[in-house]
């Protein structure tokens, strides 16, 4: 029907105009935000390499339907590395991804080592002398905490297995996390040129303890939730209130103290003083900003996945308590480091060329260079824990993936909380 076509392709004009004048007028409105989200300024190999050091091995992988690409760069060196796919491959990431939430442990050890086999073994001898990983994942790959795999299965059979034992990535390796090589170097680059800031620290958790009374879900959150309930993920055993995380208060304080101790700016807001408002008012003038709360998603829609806040008394105030991830582009941050201290606060829509698309780009958008957050629903007492080591090592002097790191190998050294759910569910995105 030559009429239709020539219909159709003059509809498909038309609606490119439209988009280019909408490019046009973001571009002139609003370009700090045109030019990280539409600017494609692609970097050489030789700007990613003059950018890292000796120690470090950028790690970009793509998945194909039989083989596995990475780009494997390092400061003097650059290959670009085809893997066979291997049968099977997006099963074992899945239980992989199964047996650490479920603290399923045989299955655990095989599909680690399965997974450190498919996609780091094939590439030892090039990141050879490398302590440190930048990893570019694809597809389901986001969803893999790859300090988590191991490099060999335990050599006694028919034993328990010794969790604090098994010779875990994260032994010997850094690994941080990036959504592309040119977002890391961004990365790089705005730090390096960005004043140097005194370490300052700003707390968040409203504990939504019994007795305070802010953990009672407004109605028009509860009916706008309850529409799709699966989405949701429990609120709590009544659907109304939100469970007590009894350690996310001590987790701020005791953070909070050691800045105190060595002189730093520092301010917790904790229960009812924990809410939005404070939270979107006062985050810029802190370098590190921790949010200790419940995180839920919404896999289909991430705009309205969700960071929960002091909720108000009533509903005549300005915010409801609910930091939904469409709110997170327009917040001013200016800050070095922010940490999600919450469940699952990393997992979004995985789309074709974007990666994730959770509530961490927003963020990102709004002035964060550094995000530490959750792949999935973390202990509260463990994840206290964790955090703690990692600022005393952030304020002994070590860097956030050097903290993270040895904030992991502690908690690998105690027996008790040694399997990956207790540690490896946080991964640092930036440098």
């Amino acid at each position: 029907d030559t009429s239709k076509i020539i219909e159709l392709q003059n509809r498909c004009f038309a609606l490119k105009n439209n988009i280019q004048e909408l490019l046009t007028l973001l571009d002139k409105t609003y370009p700090r935000y045109f030019e990280m989200k539409y600017k494609n300024d692609s970097p050489t190999i030789g700007e990613l390499q003059n950018a890292i050091d000796d120690k470090t091995c950028i790690l970009e992988y793509s998945l194909g339907e039989h083989t596995i690409y990475v780009f494997v760069i390092t400061n003097t060196a650059f290959d670009a590395v085809a893997i066979p796919k291997s049968i099977g491959l997006d099963q074992i990431a899945t239980t992989f991804h199964k047996s650490i939430i479920k603290i399923e442990r045989e299955e655990y050890v095989r599909s680690s080592a399965a997974l450190y086999d498919a996609l780091l073994r094939p590439l030892e001898k090039r990141m050879s002398g490398k302590s440190r990983f930048i990893i570019v994942p694809d597809g389901l790959l986001h969803y893999l905490p790859f300090e988590a795999l191991i490099s060999d299965l335990p050599s006694q059979k028919n034993v328990a297995i010794d969790f604090s034992a098994l010779n875990y990535v994260v032994r010997s390796h850094e690994v941080t996390y990036a959504y592309s090589a040119g977002f890391y170097l961004n990365r790089l680059r705005q730090k390096s040129g960005a004043p140097k800031r005194e370490k300052s620290f700003a707390g968040f958790a409203p504990v939504f303890r019994e007795s305070d009374g802010n953990g009672v879900f407004l109605a028009k959150n509860a009916s706008r939730l309850e529409s799709d309930s699966s989405e949701f993920r429990s609120i709590s055993l009544d659907g109304k209130k939100f469970n007590e995380l009894k350690f996310s208060g001590e987790e701020v304080s005791a953070i909070a103290e050691q800045f105190q101790k060595q002189g730093k700016p520092c301010a917790s807001f904790l229960h009812g003083n924990a809410t939005e408002e404070n939270f979107k008012t006062r985050v810029s003038k802190y370098s590190y900003v921790h949010i200790a709360t419940h995180g839920y998603i919404n896999e289909g829609h991430p705009q309205l996945s969700m960071l929960l806040f002091s909720q108000p008394s009533d509903s005549t105030t300005k915010e409801d308590g609910v930091l939904y991830g469409g709110e997170t582009y327009n917040l001013d941050l200016n800050v070095d480091l922010l940490v999600l201290s919450s469940c699952e606060s990393g997992i979004g829509k995985l789309m074709k060329g974007e990666g994730i698309m959770a509530m961490t780009r927003g963020f990102f958008y709004s002035g964060a260079t550094n995000i530490i957050f959750s792949l999935w629903k973390v202990y509260d007492r463990q994840t206290s824990d964790l955090m703690r080591e990692f600022y005393h090592k952030v304020l002994a002097g070590e860097t956030l993936s050097s903290s993270l790191r040895q904030a992991k190998l502690k908690m690998i050294a105690d027996q008790r909380t040694a399997f990956p759910s207790k540690w490896s569910g946080f991964i640092l995105v930036g440098n």
